[in-house]
């Protein structure tokens, strides 16, 4: 991913100043040990570095930091805080259970279609590995505003779609 800061001051002015970054994860993302890679602009000063790093790994809130714990509160669904990526993995088996779904793909579909929140499955990404559950993946490349309402409409989805267990 690449980014060219266009406006913005985090503690030191990062205008006009370009960025990019590579995740390496492994095939199970959620057994954690990713790897980033962060290239911060040759033109930036190294305070100016310190922060473009630190915003996008989230140290310093913000969406980076705020999409697991707002993912974890919805019933069904489970999310590790991500480590330095622009993704998170939350394990969605209870609420694919929860909604009659028999997987993360028909649950991404219906989470789509029904309440108009973009996912992707966790087929998208290789073969499932057995007794890994299901998973989707959210991009937190976005407004906190829109996180949270992205959020509340799948909670309240899950919530809406509940069907009892006998």
């Amino acid at each position: 991913m690449a980014w060219n800061v266009k406006g913005g001051y985090v503690e030191t002015s990062c205008d006009l100043l370009k960025m990019a970054a590579i995740a390496d994860s492994p095939k199970v993302m959620t057994a954690g040990h990713w790897k980033l890679g962060v290239f911060v602009d040759e033109e930036a000063s190294e305070e100016q570095a310190d922060m473009l790093v630190k915003v996008f790994t989230g140290q310093l809130g913000g969406p980076m930091a705020g999409l697991a714990p707002l993912v974890g509160e919805v019933p069904g669904v489970e999310c590790a805080t991500p480590g330095g990526a622009f993704y998170a993995w939350p394990n969605v088996t209870d609420a694919c259970r929860m909604t009659g779904c028999p997987d993360s793909e028909t649950f991404r579909k219906r989470l789509l279609h029904e309440a108009g929140v973009a996912v992707l499955a966790d087929i998208h990404f290789g073969a499932r590995v057995p007794g890994e559950g299901q998973h989707v993946r959210f991009s937190y490349a976005a407004s906190k505003q829109a996180i949270e309402q992205g959020i509340a409409r799948m909670a309240e989805f899950i919530r809406s779609n509940t069907r009892k267990v006998a």
